[in-house]
């Protein structure tokens, strides 16, 4: 059995982590400018043939374009086979490039692609059907939730809850 306080905790802290890491991130990227800024003035030619480095905010801008992604993917409910959208036309709802939503999915090395982010938000509103109907079968819950295999369903499960669905639905029992 899954203790939710523990998962909670630990997910916090990984978000502190990640923005601590954002934060480094971004002054490491400010010495790097100041450098780069030094080495042109005193040694104009320097740069020449290097390729550029990113922005100083792209790190920033990527982090926006995830959490406009995944707004984007709960409001038109994406990870549902019926609403599906390539990542053409995903971007394109975004108002940006496939280019930057791809460079986007870089800086999140958990769901570091499309197909791994809608099974997260699947397995999300699974958790959330699990626990608004108790009495639904495990296996109608993974088909209304756009899984198509009852085998990727509890792998998914298990990934991101570390526990089956029957031992997620079975502590929501117990907890009322």
């Amino acid at each position: 059995m899954i203790n939710l306080k523990n998962k909670d905790k630990e997910l916090e802290e990984l978000a502190q982590m990640h923005a601590r890491t954002l934060s480094l991130s971004r002054e490491l990227m400010g010495q790097i400018d100041s450098i780069n800024k030094h080495l042109s003035e005193h040694f104009p030619d320097f740069h020449a043939g290097i390729p550029k480095s990113r922005k100083k905010n792209d790190l920033e801008n990527e982090e926006e374009i995830l959490k406009r992604l995944n707004k984007l993917i709960e409001k038109e409910k994406l990870y549902l086979p019926s609403n599906f959208k390539s990542i053409k036309d995903i971007a394109k709802d975004l108002e940006i490039t496939q280019k930057k939503l791809k460079k986007a999915f870089e800086c999140w090395p958990r769901y570091n692609n499309l197909h791994k982010l809608l099974c997260h938000h699947r397995i999300k509103a699974a958790c959330r059907m699990i626990d608004e109907h108790p009495n639904f079968s495990i296996e109608a819950i993974s088909l209304e939730c756009g899984f198509t295999s009852r085998k990727s369903f509890y792998r998914w499960f298990l990934m991101e809850m570390d526990c089956t669905p029957l031992e997620y639905q079975a502590r929501d029992k117990k907890d009322k």
